[in-house]
């Protein structure tokens, strides 16, 4: 069993019982959501689908928050909603 340590910024690709490490891109979260249930603001870590709605759970409460289709320029907070796929 092989162990090694990966710097900010860098990725393993394992093949088979060959490991490389390459520089990764860095990207940074552009999105934040509010939850309509408890209010807490946390980080989206996906880009939202601008032809339908997407569904993210809270990390403080785990309430269930539909996220708006749309296309975001720059950071976002975005409200979340209750949810429609819950009626």
């Amino acid at each position: 069993m092989s162990e090694f340590t990966l710097r900010v910024g860098e990725e393993a690709i394992i093949h088979g019982q060959h490991i490389r490490v390459v520089k990764g891109e860095i990207v940074p979260y552009r999105h934040h959501y509010r939850c309509c249930l408890c209010e807490y603001e946390g980080v989206l870590e996906f880009e939202p689908d601008a032809s339908g709605p997407s569904w993210t759970e809270c990390h403080e409460c785990g309430f269930d928050n539909e996220i708006p289709p749309g296309v975001y320029e720059g950071q976002a907070i975005i409200q979340g909603f209750i949810p429609c796929r819950m009626m």
